[in-house]
């Protein structure tokens, strides 16, 4: 797998990814993720972009909903894609990410 995947605040205020998602690169997503949602009020995390995952992914994403919580802040996934959310309902995580 190719371990590019971009992370960016789009004109909606919506955090997008956009490529690959995988163990050598989630950390750093997380971690821009995280200083992104520092610069909005509610957390909206566009995944339309996403073309590969794995399992990592799903920790990524639990942990921008522990983070987005310690911010008091809402958060909501849009444009999951099918392999994410089957990947998601498959480990149980479907209702704790509102898949």
């Amino acid at each position: 797998m190719i371990h590019n995947c971009n992370i960016y605040l789009d004109d909606n205020e919506h955090i997008c990814l956009e490529g690959n998602i995988d163990f050598n690169n989630v950390v750093n997503i997380s971690e821009t993720g995280v200083e992104l949602m520092n610069a909005v009020s509610a957390v909206y995390i566009n995944l339309m972009g996403i073309k590969q995952a794995d399992s990592s992914s799903l920790v990524l994403l639990i942990g921008l909903f522990r983070e987005a919580k310690r911010q008091h802040k809402k958060i909501k996934l849009l444009n999951v894609p099918v392999f994410m959310a089957s990947l998601a309902r498959v480990s149980g995580l479907d209702t704790i990410l509102s898949i």
